[in-house]
């Protein structure tokens, strides 16, 4: 509450939010309600003696409906002109304000209301009102994934920015977004944190095939909000434009991505418990992406086109180990178009390679690719998970480097499948993963570790596309499994 001796001016700096984006300040819409309520515009009006009408009714007037405007002035040095503003019909809905000329404003939302400004005013004092006007009009975003453009002026309600990593089209901060300027974002992100993820100025993409990345990602993210009832695929808060720069916002993953996961979980216990939770988050991205691939996609052929561990994210949601998310859909293919998108990430390399690509993406065929190609990844990361789930993440990176090839000449990406004179087969080294797993006590008959396994090596890892099961069949396999698990 403000002290009846002080003033609104002094006052204010006190309660300033920072626009991390911007680099300036706002006036947050919770500390305007402290700062300017009925009992300070009443002081600061009768410390101005310039009221000649009773102070009291006119106070619960601007607390009502021109707080923001009272706050302006305050800060322009001209309070007692809020007489003059309300009579000429401004209220907070007109703000910003336009400047027409050296004594006339406007609103910004009725073109014929305008306000001459009083012979006191000087150039400056218009200028200054202008300035400090955006400082009150800070956004307030909600949840449900609409976009929005903003003046260059507008102040932006996202502070601690701390880059977390880029590509050659984007820049993906982490950032939290002011609580009274939200609404919903607690539910996924109870933290009020937020993947803040900057495009960089258009470019083109690979091949000759140009276009708008931010566009595209923001045209698939629409069609994915529609996936409303599937918890394990992640939506976006929304996007929004300010001059050139163009913004989408993301809740934060506070437990990092998968291949985090299995780093920072590996001392944990290979219980009952933890089987079961790692088969439901199986089950769960596979719905997931049989959502992705016919509720939304029956039409349009559309697949994510690069599942791997480091576009699967961990929520830490409620109790328990939390939830495994597909993110990432700014290089979903639709139709036939072939592009990549690989965060930089310093401490992962493996982030940045294709290993999780299906076999027909070396294919010289031109025809468009099947979204049976995410069901291959799929299989790429199961297995790993099972390689995590009977032994650790040290022999997830020595599997790894085992796929690797050894001549100097050839890619180092540690590929699923080999290319053997010309004929593309499932990697050896996987193969004897696989059967080596199968050996393991863990993996007896009957058991859902073995079931696992047949199904990735029967069903998933297939060079022949039509070998592969579709996203339904991968669900109903999986959800035989996990009802296997689970105990009576």
């Amino acid at each position: 509450m403000t002290s009846p001796s002080s003033t609104l001016y002094s006052q204010c700096p006190k309660l300033y939010a920072s626009d991390g984006v911007n680099h300036r300040k706002y006036v947050p819409v919770d500390s305007m309600r402290e700062l300017v309520n009925k009992e300070s515009i009443s002081s600061e009006l009768k410390r101005k003696k310039k009221i000649p009408w009773g102070v009291s009714k006119c106070a619960a007037q601007i607390e009502e409906k021109s707080s923001k405007l009272f706050l302006t002035l305050v800060l322009s040095g001209k309070a007692p002109d809020i007489r003059r503003l309300r009579k000429a019909g401004f209220t907070d809905n007109d703000l910003p304000l336009i400047k027409l000329d050296d004594t006339t404003l406007q609103s910004s939302s009725e073109e014929k209301k305008l306000f001459e400004t009083p012979k006191g005013w000087k150039e400056q004092t218009i200028d200054t009102f202008i300035e400090k006007q955006w400082m009150m009009i800070a956004p307030i975003f909600n949840s449900n994934g609409e976009h929005r453009d903003f003046d260059t002026n507008i102040c932006l309600p996202f502070d601690n920015l701390d880059e977390k990593g880029h590509s050659n089209t984007s820049i993906v901060f982490k950032a939290n977004i002011h609580k009274a300027h939200q609404i919903g974002f607690e539910n996924d992100s109870p933290s009020l944190s937020v993947a803040l993820k900057e495009f960089r100025l258009q470019g083109n993409y690979s091949g000759n095939h140009s276009g708008n990345y931010f566009e595209d990602e923001r045209e698939n993210l629409v069609m994915i909000r529609g996936l409303a009832n599937n918890e394990h695929i992640t939506k976006s808060f929304g996007s929004f434009c300010q001059g050139n720069r163009k913004f989408m916002i993301f809740p934060w993953a506070d437990g990092g991505d998968l291949d985090n996961f299995w780093q920072e979980k590996d001392a944990d216990k290979r219980s009952p418990e933890l089987l079961v939770w790692s088969l439901e988050q199986m089950l769960g991205l596979a719905e997931g992406l049989q959502a992705l691939h016919h509720r939304v996609g029956e039409k349009i052929n559309l697949r994510h086109g690069d599942l791997k561990p480091g576009n699967i994210l961990h929520f830490l949601t409620g109790e328990g180990r939390g939830i495994l998310k597909i993110t990432d859909f700014g290089i979903s293919k639709i139709h036939n178009v072939n592009t990549f998108e690989r965060m930089d990430n310093p401490t992962n390399t493996r982030a940045t390679s294709p290993s999780y690509e299906a076999p027909e993406a070396v294919s010289k065929e031109k025809k468009a690719r099947s979204r049976k190609y995410d069901i291959w990844s799929l299989g790429c990361i199961y297995l790993e998970f099972a390689i995590w789930l009977i032994h650790d993440w040290k022999s997830i990176q020595d599997f790894n480097e085992e796929r690797k090839p050894k001549a100097y000449y050839t890619s180092n990406f540690a590929h699923f499948y080999h290319d053997s004179n010309g004929q593309v087969e499932v990697h050896p080294k996987v193969n004897e993963k696989i059967k080596s797993l199968k050996s393991n006590p863990q993996c007896g008959e009957n058991s859902p570790l073995k079931d696992l396994l047949d199904l990735i090596d029967a069903h998933l890892l297939r060079v022949e596309v039509d070998d592969r099961l579709d996203a339904e069949g991968l669900r109903r396999r999986l959800a035989d499994i996990v009802k296997k698990a689970k105990p009576e």
